[in-house]
């Protein structure tokens, strides 16, 4: 070993430069720095123990080598920079922020050189990049499967979501930029120390040509920009790797513009990643998801991936390994979605009702042996009654492989007792991820919400949960049963629960506090508790768990006409505070006889919530006058950091 590396250090610097250069200009990709500057980097790298072995490639303004120091190898990134004060300053963030090895290349140190004017950033050196392993499937005909190409998606996006906890954006996710660990087989975003802290975004003019992934935004250079812009990149990333091509510069350019349909792929197994794609190259970030929004949508596609898989299995189990992605793409389009609505029937009771049962079932079992796994029945105001909520349950039972659930049976003459039989028919699809149940307008009461929180609890994979219970004549025992099932779901992301118009009073309230505080993953909540005679003790009990919910990113909570008075108002001002991770906030506080008082409360406390980007806000209805009208104004006109902003008074 020691023989190799006396051999590395006497081979002439120039006569390696040279060779590199010739190749690069081969590439019509010629080095950003002369044969002095490169004797130059070797001997600065030299001196601290690190011997160049190869030349890696150029990326930006950066040029990539590989070293050795000792027994370990390593990649150097060689940034020529006047200002290297700008880029140490990342680098102490970079060292405060806990890097997940799992997630991210590992920075190993970095220093700069004042003869080279170029800061040498160092890090742990992997197999390749994404773009080496496109190109090497480009190379031999072949492409990515479907299912890698979400485990690379999902693999970066959880890189994404690291650094938005820490306030980073990363701002050149590129192929050459994600990483392949062979050890780990696993990819991992690189380059993590040359971003930027999200809110000191401020984009430099440079003479680098505008890269092809770019967001729009930075097209244009705009100067605030977000992690939305990196979900941008990742987004044409994913075009490339399911088109299975490289996309030119041209081609970009058009995405850009909104030209996206022609350049996706149009097979059946690609529709659903398909969608989020599309979200992802939002010509608007707003409309972009967030990095926790993408990887949630993402581990749902990948889970409807595992089901498909296992009803392979179970239907054939000696399958060679080598032949059982394969038979996996080959059923793919046996999965399918049914859609299911007898809102239109042109009568409402009788044999009309059952012939659409019928209809329903005999449409199940010729969709049977092709594995439904998305089904929306809208059976809204048809008066079903007990003998339609039997018959629905029969045909849920048949849909064992369901992972997307929609039921609609609003306005339905419903009791508790056939909520419980739905509710026992839907207790064995335990493969349901994204789950609505509509029971708006029906008389389930107590008993009724019991048993479908009995039913939901038995649910372990559910990311994504709607329910709506409005005018059920719901009291504050039901709301135990919630409470119970609140702090069991450990995988649930989104829920949007509606209590509209029912009387689960403060005691009620109390209790679903109770659940809430321990709903720790959920990013997205909607509470609609709107004349449920909460009073102030009520939205306190409620705003005090939601202090606790860390991970929340989005609150949408009605409270509207719960005789909070002024009281209510401080604390739920007090509260809104401490909710430190909410970026976007809907609140209804109308007919709550808060005040010109309780309106200057609600606007300090948005003053000290600097967190809040996205506020609507509806404080109709509260006796509050001319005065307490321009406190708020002026409270809210403070708020700088609030980007999107609708209040009504």
């Amino acid at each position: 070993m020691g023989n190799e590396q006396t051999i590395k250090k006497i081979v002439p610097p120039k006569e390696i430069f040279e060779q590199i250069c010739q190749k690069q200009e081969s590439k019509q990709n010629p080095l950003i720095f002369s044969s002095k500057i490169f004797c130059d980097i070797f001997q600065e790298l030299e001196a601290k123990g690190y011997i160049l072995t190869s030349f890696i490639g150029q990326v930006g303004l950066g040029t990539i080598f590989e070293a050795q120091k000792g027994n370990e190898f390593f990649a150097i990134k060689c940034l020529i920079t006047h200002n290297p004060d700008d880029i140490q300053k990342e680098i102490n963030l970079l060292n405060q922020f806990k890097m997940n090895s799992s997630y991210f290349q590992t920075f190993k140190e970095g220093f700069y050189s004042e003869k080279c004017h170029i800061y040498f950033y160092i890090a742990e050196k992997l197999s390749c990049n994404l773009q080496k392993v496109q190109e090497t499937y480009l190379s031999n005909n072949q492409q990515l499967c479907y299912y890698s190409i979400l485990a690379i998606a999902i693999q970066i996006s959880k890189g994404l979501c690291i650094l938005e906890e820490n306030n980073i954006y990363h701002n050149e996710v590129i192929p050459e930029n994600i990483m392949y660990d062979s050890k780990l087989k696993t990819f991992k975003l690189g380059d993590v120390g040359i971003s930027q802290i999200k809110k000191n975004i401020v984009i430099q003019q440079t003479h680098r040509e505008i890269h092809k992934y770019f967001a729009p935004e930075k097209v244009k250079q705009i100067k605030e920009i977000s992690l939305q812009s990196d979900i941008y990149s990742l987004g044409l990333i994913l075009v490339e790797l399911t088109c299975g091509r490289f996309l030119t510069v041209e081609e970009t350019d058009l995405i850009r513009k909104g030209f996206l349909e022609q350049y996706l792929n149009q097979e059946e197994s690609f529709k659903d990643l398909n969608q989020l794609i599309k979200q992802m190259l939002c010509i608007n970030k707003a409309n972009r998801f967030k990095p926790r929004e993408l990887e949630e949508q993402l581990y749902s596609l990948q889970r409807i991936e595992e089901i498909k898989f296992q009803s392979v299995l179970s239907k054939k189990q000696k399958i060679p390994k080598l032949q059982q992605i394969k038979l996996l793409q080959q059923l793919q389009k046996s999965f399918q979605e049914v859609d299911i609505n007898i809102k239109d029937q042109p009568e409402q009771l009788g044999l009309s009702v059952e012939k659409s049962f019928k209809e329903i079932n005999l449409e199940i079992q010729n969709f049977e042996q092709q594995l439904v796994y998305r089904l929306c029945i809208n059976a809204a105001e048809n008066q079903i009654g007990q003998d339609g909520a039997n018959k629905i349950g029969q045909i849920l039972q048949r849909c064992q492989y369901l992972t997307n659930l929609s039921l609609n049976l609003q306005n339905n003459s419903l009791n508790a007792e056939a909520a419980k039989v739905i509710s026992s028919n839907l207790q064995n699809l335990n493969n349901l991820i994204n789950l609505k149940l509509n029971y708006n307008m029906n008389s389930i009461k107590s008993e009724g919400v019991n048993s479908i929180f009995k039913m939901l609890s038995c649910y372990k994979n559910l990311n994504i949960l709607n329910v709506e219970l409005e005018q059920n004549s719901i009291g504050a025992d039901a709301t135990k049963s919630i409470s119970e099932f609140l702090e069991k779901c450990q995988n649930l992301r989104k829920l949007n629960l509606s209590l509209h118009n029912n009387q689960i009073g403060v005691d009620g309230a109390k209790n679903l506090a109770q659940g809430l505080e321990n709903c720790k993953t959920i990013t997205k909540l909607g509470l609609n508790l709107f004349f449920n005679q909460i009073q102030r003790e009520g939205a306190q009990f409620i705003c005090s768990s939601l202090e606790k919910c860390y991970n929340m990113i989005e609150l949408n909570l009605d409270l509207g006409d719960n005789s909070i008075g002024l009281e209510g108002a401080k604390n739920i001002g007090y509260s809104i505070e401490r909710c430190f991770s909410i970026q976007t906030l809907f609140l209804n506080l109308l007919l709550n006889d808060i005040g010109d008082e309780g309106a200057k409360s609600i606007g300090r406390s948005f003053e000290r919530c600097k967190n809040i980007t996205s506020l609507n806000l509806d404080l109709s209805g509260n006796q509050i006058g001319e005065n307490g009208e321009q406190i708020i104004s002026k409270c809210l006109s403070q708020c700088q950091w609030i980007k999107t902003l609708k209040i009504y008074v």
